[in-house]
């Protein structure tokens, strides 16, 4: 291992749970081998203490003590193997690993015989939980150790064309589940550099590369829950989440039929999954049911779905209360989630907040939807819900009629986006339109508005839905109907912008 800073022992003393400190002691004066060992224990003791770390007075601290940074070394292993020895942390793969690292040490010490019993334990198991990423090795080991000394002992033609077929089958399996996981690994990538509206094109590259989707044809478990995850992420991103949802369903239904034990290891994809069919559905009386299983997970699954699956849940859950008006009960939703200080996504906080906004400015609540606008807008992390943001800032203060601090701040909005290269084509049109109605005379505004209608249900019916992407954040038209003829606003944002539903109700707008 490599030296062992102080500062990486204090990061992982820190990341240690109150029963994972006291097994570790437990475990150091179990094993202690030497009259020192108790310094190694006032080293731990004292970094445990620190709320902050200052290296120069651990060094005045300890400055008595030889050999110090071998000491850190020393310590920062022992935490380890405390941990590996506790069952939180075990589990197959560990268990497999461990199992190769002995089957070694039986192989160097010429225990041929040991080493095959050893071996066909570990093969059972890894069969067994599809660990196809270990199997290769296991099979390579079956002929490694066979073929020491021209062995064969015991083996008939049937098992040795067994064992060749199998060593050649895992690694086709293996490059299925590979293939999908590189592809996955590359649009997240990507996503992480670009807005999502730049992102089709790398989308469609991804997307072309891959076999057309036959729902449980491929050669291992861990092959078809990488698929799955593969074409629902894709979906996403494309903002097609019909097919999101059905991914995120296959996956989900797959996952439930799974033998009891590897259902057990998948219980947090299982469960992440129904997550993603209830995000990414388009109704919101589906979203009523699947609520429920969710909320009737039992409390031992409960760990099982992670705090950013919570998130997205409560914001699909908001989202359902904004765009069916009801704007009171989505007040009252709000003040019953966690404080935004324990959302450990920024994205999904800056969604979330975007959200809270949108509440506060469906129930007229202007100047606490700024104030949380302002807070998305000067937090540097915020990613692209801050166009929306600056967006609805806008409608606010066109409502307000705040006409002077308006026209100064579309400029401010227009100069940004373009530095940013995120002034696409409705940002452009709404910002150009907002800042001529604001030198017009009121009663000329109905007239521009009108016009601007007209324009944008044009735009909407001759651009795909990633153009329509503005609409799943606020009811553009919704809001013009509003100013034009105060026609009744209660659909504050769109479930989705594409399919049956929405050519239905785009008719209906047009």
């Amino acid at each position: 291992m490599n030296r062992i800073t102080i500062f990486k022992l204090y990061e992982l003393i820190g990341s240690l749970k109150k029963e994972e400190k006291r097994s570790f002691k437990l475990f150091s004066k179990k094993y202690r081998l030497d009259n020192d060992s108790g310094t190694y224990l006032k080293v731990f003791d004292y970094l445990d203490k620190q709320e902050t770390l200052d290296r120069k007075k651990f060094k005045q601290k300890f400055q008595q003590v030889k050999g110090l940074s071998g000491i850190q070394t020393y310590l920062y292993q022992q935490i380890l193997k405390s941990l590996r020895n506790q069952q939180a942390y075990k589990n197959v793969d560990v268990e497999l690993m461990e199992g190769l690292i002995e089957l070694e040490i039986l192989f160097s010490k010429n225990l041929l015989n040991t080493a095959l019993e050893k071996l066909l334990e570990l093969q059972y198991i890894a069969e067994r939980q599809q660990r196809i990423l270990i199997l290769p090795l296991i099979y390579e080991w079956w002929f490694k150790l066979q073929n020491t000394r021209f062995r064969y002992d015991n083996v008939e033609q049937a098992d040795l064309e067994k064992y060749e077929q199998k060593y050649a089958d895992i690694f086709s399996i293996t490059k299925e589940y590979a293939d999908c996981r590189i592809q996955l690994g590359r649009i997240i990538y990507s996503s992480k550099l670009k807005f999502s509206r730049q992102l089709p094109t790398l989308v469609q590259e991804i997307s072309d590369c891959l076999p057309v989707y036959k729902p449980y044809q491929q050669q291992s478990v861990p092959g078809e829950v990488a698929a799955l995850q593969l074409r629902a992420y894709l979906a996403a991103v494309a903002r097609d989440t019909k097919s999101a949802a059905k991914y995120h369903q296959y996956l989900y239904d797959f996952t439930k039929e799974l033998p009891p034990l590897l259902f057990q290891e998948y219980k947090r994809i299982h469960f992440t999954a129904l997550g993603g069919v209830i995000v990414n559905s388009t109704d919101w009386k589906t979203i009523v049911v699947l609520l429920e299983d969710y909320n009737n997970i039992s409390p031992e699954n409960q760990k099982y779905i992670t705090f950013y699956v919570r998130l997205s849940i409560a914001s699909t859950q908001l989202k359902g209360y904004l765009s069916t008006g009801l704007f009171k009960e989505s007040q009252e939703y709000i003040k019953s989630l966690p404080p935004s200080s324990t959302y450990p996504n920024q994205t999904i906080s800056t969604f979330l907040h975007y959200q809270f906004a949108l509440s506060h400015y469906s129930n007229k609540d202007y100047d606490v939807a700024l104030k949380v606008i302002d807070e998305i807008l000067n937090d540097k992390q915020a990613t692209k819900p801050t166009n929306y943001s600056s967006l609805l800032r806008i409608i606010i203060l066109y409502e307000q009629e705040e006409y002077i601090l308006l026209g100064s701040y579309l400029n401010n909005v227009r100069r940004n986006f373009k530095k940013k290269d995120v002034l696409f084509d409705f940002d452009k049109k709404f910002i150009s339109l907002i800042n001529k109605l604001i030198s017009l005379p009121q009663q000329e505004h109905i007239g521009e508005l009108i016009r601007f209608r007209a324009k944008l249900l044009s735009f909407l019916r001759e651009h795909s839905s990633l153009q329509r992407e503005f609409l799943l954040y606020f009811n553009f038209l919704g809001w013009l109907d509003w100013q034009i003829d105060k026609k009744e606003f209660k659909k504050l944002c769109y479930w989705g912008v594409d399919g049956e539903e929405w050519d239905e109700e785009f008719r209906e707008m047009a």
